[in-house]
């Protein structure tokens, strides 16, 4: 059985590791709300770049991934 010191110890780290992902959660929900701001538009320029994107990729604006072609491998010399 653990002492009292070791038991200590570990329900402070386990209170710490809490904190730091608490603190990630709370990062991450920021950053989740500045994306969704940033997809959803800011004036004009998200009209903009919507359209800019739709016409260089019109595969991902009709919601479908468009697929990589193969790239060939490359052969390489040893030494």
């Amino acid at each position: 059985m653990a002492n009292l010191k070791e038991i200590r110890n570990r329900i402070t780290s386990v209170k710490n590791t809490r904190k730091i992902t608490s603190a990630m959660s709370r990062i991450a929900a920021a950053r989740l709300v500045k994306a969704q701001q940033a997809a959803m538009g800011r004036g004009r320029t998200a009209s903009a770049s919507i359209r800019w994107s739709a016409r260089w990729s019109p595969a991902s604006a009709a919601g479908k991934a468009r697929a990589r072609p193969a790239r060939p491998a490359r052969r390489t010399r040893c030494c």
